[in-house]
């Protein structure tokens, strides 16, 4: 999924990450259980360090399930 197709369909931000691990680690738990998401600026902490918040985001209609998936991890 692209980041213009959730855009495009109301794409919330369930949750925000300073370590790309984490990030990545929650993206995977949503991708297993069928929630398509995109984690936007996953790269930017690399580069600008904590200055910069991965953000994790899916379907507005995946919301409510994302964030207990989220909350169970």
């Amino acid at each position: 999924i692209t980041r213009e197709q959730l855009e495009s369909s109301g794409a919330v931000t369930v949750a925000e990450f300073i370590e790309p691990v984490f990030a990545q680690m929650a993206r995977g738990a949503l991708e297993s259980a069928g929630i398509e998401c995109f984690l936007e600026g996953e790269h930017g902490n690399n580069m600008l360090g904590p200055a910069f918040w991965a953000r994790l985001q899916v379907h507005r209609r995946d919301e409510e399930a994302a964030r207990e998936i989220l909350e169970a991890a």
